[in-house]
């Protein structure tokens, strides 16, 4: 399983061992952005995660849902990268 499909799950269930790890920082991307990323980006963020939404490497059904979702809800929960700034980032 992918940590991506997972996360939510560790979210719900360990949260605080990810803080004990010192995941302070999490990276979302995917396919369905209003439904599947922006629940787990809600909660991430209320669970007091610094989150980030790789836009360029995410999809939606239509671009204006991707556009919309980039500028209208991320915004309120977390930054909206791109790849570049995300393998910039993790150097």
């Amino acid at each position: 399983m992918e940590i991506s499909s997972c996360l939510p799950l560790l979210l719900k269930i360990f949260p605080t061992t990810l803080l004990m790890l010192r995941w302070k920082a999490i990276y979302l991307m995917g396919y369905a952005l209003h439904l599947c990323v922006e629940s787990t980006l809600r909660q991430a963020h209320d669970l007091g995660y610094n989150t980030h939404v790789i836009y360029d490497a995410s999809a939606a059904f239509t671009r204006e849902q991707q556009t919309a979702f980039v500028n209208d809800i991320v915004p309120f929960y977390g930054r909206a990268v791109t790849t570049q700034d995300f393998l910039k980032s993790a150097n």
